[in-house]
């Protein structure tokens, strides 16, 4: 693990030979591999299985999450969405580049909730000359619209301009979205996710963590909160973000983040490639 704190990319895949040594079954999938047990605590307490807690069921006082209600098996596949603003967020770098996207429905119904996600499907076709499959987003806006009343919704998208050998690289679904004029329309499926919701109690915490455009759904839930507190029905709870990338410039709404007011936020920037600053990851903020 402590090794892996210095990796800047992924190791190579492991070769058949390799994988037959580790115990794999040739032909097996990442389902299929055998998954080690915990080791039994030194005390004898049964060990903690964290992939049993938090991930099926939303905060107690979340709003009821409306899911699929455009897709492959719902009665209509997609609606279609009119692009109302797309502008950068992030300074221009050689191999990267950040846009808030905003995709109004006008009078067709579509409710989302902060932490849910859509589906954008790019128009064309892939190589073998089958339509793209859909890309999923996770919304960047409050439920009640990027701007508040309307039937809107905004997403943070992210196109890698080149890989880490320095060639070119043409993302399918980031890079057609980045490239979007105001008045283009879009097609969207979803939306999709039912647990990862924003708790509704007044008095509730929130702790957030991410990494560049990882923010979105944590800008939604900060600025439904905000919009909530500014409306007088806002009770005290307390909000926390650790938000980390290579550097300052790569984080997305950087500026708005800062204006927040440090009674209603306590926000933890984490650039962990700053010159002089030793390579790290957002945890280390956390310790």
């Amino acid at each position: 693990m402590q090794e892996q704190l210095g990796w800047n990319e992924l190791p190579p895949e492991l070769s058949p030979e390799q994988q037959s040594e580790a115990g794999v079954a040739p032909g097996a999938t990442a389902a299929d591999a055998p998954t080690p047990p915990l080791p039994a605590a030194a005390t004898g307490e049964t060990p903690f299985q964290s992939a049993s807690y938090g991930s099926q069921m939303p905060p107690w006082s979340a709003a009821h999450a409306y899911t699929n209600l455009y897709g492959p098996k719902a009665p209509e596949k997609h609606i279609v969405a009119t692009v109302t603003g797309n502008v950068r967020v992030t300074e221009v770098g050689k191999d990267y580049d950040t846009h808030h996207i905003v995709l109004d429905f006008g009078s067709m119904p579509f409710p989302v909730l902060e932490g849910q996600s859509i589906g954008i499907l790019p128009p064309g076709v892939d190589a073998k000359g089958r339509a793209h499959h859909p890309r999923q987003y996770s919304i960047a806006s409050p439920r009640n619209g990027e701007r508040p009343g309307y039937n809107n919704i905004s997403l943070t998208i992210k196109r890698v301009l080149e890989d880490h050998q320095g060639h070119p690289v043409r993302g399918v679904a980031s890079n057609y979205m980045c490239d979007l004029k105001v008045g283009d329309k879009v097609q969207v499926i979803g939306p999709f996710g039912s647990s990862f919701l924003t708790p509704n109690h007044p008095k509730s915490h929130i702790v957030m963590i991410c990494t560049g455009t990882g923010s979105a759904p944590m800008r939604a839930m900060t600025e439904w909160r905000r919009r909530v507190r500014s409306s007088g029905k806002f009770e005290g709870g307390k909000l926390m973000l650790f938000f980390g990338a290579r550097t300052k410039e790569e984080l997305p709404y950087f500026g708005p983040l800062q204006n927040l007011p440090k009674d209603f936020i306590d926000i933890n920037f984490e650039p962990h490639r700053v010159s002089r600053r030793p390579v790290g990851l957002s945890q280390t903020a956390l310790a």
